[in-house]
């Protein structure tokens, strides 16, 4: 019912003539605006966090961020289909604008005098532990959040564990 609104003027108990008329004041807009707003791309109504959509990422490369042991990836987006993981027909990646490299939540509290995670400790007593980047190929869930520096929106990678590297010292 586009154009013309019927009017009221008794309301009837909560519904008042003022509420009436907001309604559809409301209906008018989406009736006549409200498709721009389908438009947009569903990534831009996310806000930095909360809500922000899950995506299966296929890591594509490394390259060693300026913190040691700390990488940046290259990804495209895949999803799963009958059970296999597939490249997401017009997914995303990190090279398409608007969009930037993903990083590891496992990683960020890696630094030079030292790597972090889940025994590393009684590791790290014993012999040199070295992490390597997650490898090419791998299959990683990830958040995309917006990056308030730069605002592209970047995959961070749920805790994908790094591979050691062990040397042990001489007895």
């Amino acid at each position: 019912m586009s154009g013309q609104y019927p009017r009221i003027t008794t309301g009837l108990g909560k519904l008042t003539p003022e509420l009436w008329d907001r309604l559809m004041d409301a209906l008018r807009f989406v009736e006549t605006d409200g498709y721009k707003l389908a438009q947009k791309k569903p990534e831009t109504r996310y806000p930095i966090s909360v809500g922000s959509p899950v995506v299966l990422l296929s890591i594509t490369n490394a390259i060693e961020s300026v913190n040691p042991f700390q990488w940046t990836y290259g990804w495209s987006e895949f999803v799963l289909d009958g059970g296999q993981f597939v490249a997401k027909e017009e997914g995303r990646t990190d090279l398409v604008e608007g969009y930037g490299r993903a990083i590891n939540t496992e990683e960020r509290l890696n630094v030079q005098s030292g790597i972090v995670g889940y025994g590393i400790q009684s590791i790290t007593e014993l012999a040199t532990a070295t992490p390597q980047p997650i490898p090419s190929a791998s299959i990683v869930p990830a958040v995309l959040v917006r990056d308030v520096t730069d605002e592209v929106l970047r995959p961070v990678m749920m805790p994908a564990t790094n591979a050691l590297v062990i040397s042990c010292g001489e007895p």
